[in-house]
């Protein structure tokens, strides 16, 4: 991946009297008038040093860069205000293969086999379900390879030293103990028999929900049968379909989800099947594979714990693993500055300059143009509970833009907003209660848009982004350093 060094002299150079806390704090830096900066319409880079570098891998989503000075090229980005826009870029992603993931409190950690995540240690991972909801957090450490806890099952109950324990039949199917195995034999009710997984039935214990289970045995079937062995944990099943003859080992992996309402049973049967079970041990998974991690819920933290789960995320039916950059996390204080040049000052719809915004739960922040020609900053501490500042005057006047202009926003991390236009702050007014914090959701940063579309149309020549308030007067000096060249495209 390359070390990620902030270009503090470089920047520095570039805007020099700053606060050395400011170079410190530069989170990205796109410049379309550095010749570094220049890209592709496929990637936009990030002068920052920090990679954070912007894509957009379909062709007919990418801004065109067109030149608007002297003509020569490179100059700006111009949005269509239609599907244009650029988002940061995934580092690694997997979408096949088996995960295994514990959510459980103290005990946050995951394993894809076909993505060796050890090499992103501090990088941000999200996880999709099969419903599209989200786990997110932070790679902490590599795994040191799978360990297990102790049998939870009661003695003699896994391997039926005497009897058939807390098994239980669906209609009249028969179960019985067959020299230390216990045999079901199909009577009436394809769902053979069932077991509950909880410390009334034959554990020692109730499962611990979150917590990621292996739970092993030995089965076969009579010639010519196929029936399932499936554990049941509430929102879903996984299972094996047992064909073989001899006894053979299986094994399942699966994330406690009740406490007391998860069940190994035996459906599909039909007249004339028989399946015998033996060898039952049931373990909680204590470490993963050593290309596995443990997550933490804050960067650089040690608390062992996912940042966030959706409610009814499904660890047990994983689609998707992303791995990105961590720095648009911001959860504090922040800066963003631009110099852009909208189509129309007074658009049809409102246009999302730059967000980090996708879904009601995974809300963090927004920078909008309105219809009125007006500018709101938008953020929340909750992912879903939205407070802003809206200038109180348009910034813009209605139609055509004939000129940039260096806009941007400062959220202080004491609940205060305020909105810069031309190096200076601009009257606005809050909408919403003040919070002092902004919520790390699992949304991905992106320029031109948001979740809900808001495309921006117009052109873009150059964005910051600060995790650090900056001063009025740090803005005025790099609006002053900016407009000579900026001011004339």
């Amino acid at each position: 991946m390359g070390t990620r060094t902030r270009q503090r002299q470089g920047f520095a150079e570039r805007y020099p009297g700053l606060n050395p806390a400011t170079y410190a704090a530069l989170v990205a830096w796109w410049d379309q008038n550095d010749a570094r900066g220049y890209g592709t319409t496929a990637r936009w880079n990030d002068l920052s040093g920090l990679k954070n570098d912007l894509v957009q891998a379909t062709a007919g989503n990418q801004p065109s860069i067109v030149g608007t000075a002297g003509g020569i090229a490179g100059r700006v980005r111009s949005f269509d205000g239609t599907d244009d826009f650029m988002a940061q870029e995934i580092l690694a992603t997997a979408s096949t293969g088996t995960f295994q993931l514990a959510t459980v409190a103290a005990g946050a950690m995951i394993y894809s086999s076909a993505l060796d995540l050890t090499p992103y240690l501090g990088k941000f991972i999200r996880v999709k379900d099969t419903g599209g909801k989200y786990a997110w957090g932070y790679i902490k450490a590599a795994c040191g390879g799978e360990a297990l806890g102790s049998d939870l099952f009661d003695a003699g109950a896994g391997v039926f030293t005497s009897g058939t324990y807390s098994w239980l039949i669906f209609g009249t199917n028969d179960i019985a103990n067959d020299t230390n195995t216990l045999k079901i034999t199909y009577v009436d009710n394809v769902s053979g028999a069932y077991l509950y997984l909880k410390d009334a039935a034959d554990l020692t214990a109730d499962p611990t929900v979150g917590t990621l289970y292996k739970l092993t045995l030995a089965t076969k079937v009579n010639a010519g049968s196929v029936v399932n062995v499936i554990v049941s944990y509430v929102e879903g099943t996984t299972s094996t379909l047992i064909t073989q003859t001899t006894m053979t080992a299986k094994e399942f992996y699966f994330n406690a989800r009740h406490a007391t309402n998860c069940y190994l049973y035996t459906p599909n049967m039909e007249a004339g099947e028989i399946i015998w079970l033996d060898n039952l041990v049931f373990k909680p998974v204590t470490d993963l594979p050593v290309t596995g991690v443990t997550i933490v819920s804050t960067l650089g933290g040690a608390t062992q714990s996912w940042t966030g789960q959706e409610s009814g995320f499904l660890p047990n039916a994983i689609s998707t693993v992303e791995v990105l950059e961590p720095d648009f996390n911001i959860t504090g204080a922040m800066t963003v500055l631009a110099w852009l040049k909208p189509d129309d000052g007074q658009p049809a719809a409102a246009q999302s300059i730059l967000s980090k915004w996708d879904t009601t739960a995974h809300e963090a922040y927004d920078f909008l143009l309105l219809t009125t020609g007006k500018l709101k900053a938008v953020l929340t501490h909750d992912g879903a509970t939205e407070w802003d500042h809206t200038t109180d005057a348009a910034v813009y006047a209605n139609g055509t833009q004939s000129a940039f202009s260096f806009i941007g926003f400062v959220f202080d991390g004491a609940g205060n907003i305020d909105v810069f236009s031309a190096g200076a702050e601009v009257a606005s007014t809050a909408t919403g209660t003040p919070k002092n914090t902004i919520m790390d959701t699992a949304a991905v940063f992106a320029i031109g848009k948001n979740v809900d579309g808001s495309p921006f149309a117009g052109s873009q020549a150059l964005q910051m982004i600060f995790s650090r308030a900056l001063s009025a007067a740090e803005i005025q000096r790099i609006y002053l350093r900016t407009a000579p060249f900026y001011g004339n495209l």
